[in-house]
């Protein structure tokens, strides 16, 4: 399906590369001929990544036209590993010219992946940042009330946001 809009009646030679590409991106090479409704919530995940690679991907360096992908919880019933897969191949797409807006509610993903953050509330935009240094504990326990505190791992300097019902 995610060629679709690059043939008229039948997929070519090329578009059966790209989607068996597509599909070994993704580890589900091996599930190529099984129905789509048999396989598993994180099966169906990785499938709908490779609909969204086979579409947008390999496509000519030279288009410079924009592109963009919108992502709802790409990583939902997915198990750790692959979802830092599925996040990794997605930020390769941002490489071909293409703009990416994920939706994500873990908080330590998104700020692992993300490059810009919008924190909505009841609709309501209430912060927008591209500087993650700037969003305060007390700002994520006013969103999702909860108690946040942020922790720095002392060897990797990394981040890492804990919760907790208040």
């Amino acid at each position: 399906m995610g060629r679709y809009p690059h043939f008229d009646n039948a997929p070519s030679v090329f578009d059966r590369q790209i989607i068996e590409y597509a599909l070994e991106k993704v580890g589900m090479i091996d599930k190529a001929t099984q129905n789509y409704p048999t396989l598993s919530g994180g099966e169906k995940q990785k499938v709908q990544m490779a609909r969204v690679l086979a579409q947008i991907g390999h496509q000519n360096p030279e288009d410079k036209t924009p592109k963009y992908l919108f992502l709802d919880e790409p990583t939902t019933s997915l198990d750790i590993r692959f979802q830092l897969q599925i996040l990794d191949l997605t930020k390769e797409l941002l490489n071909q010219n293409v703009t990416i807006i994920a939706i994500l509610h873990d908080l330590n993903l998104s700020f692992q992946y993300g490059n810009n953050f919008f924190f909505l509330q009841h609709g309501q935009l209430i912060h927008q940042t591209a500087d993650k240094q700037t969003i305060s504990e007390s700002l994520i326990e006013s969103i999702y009330e909860v108690k946040a505190r942020k922790q720095i791992d002392k060897e990797s300097k990394e981040e890492t946001w804990r919760f907790r019902l208040s």
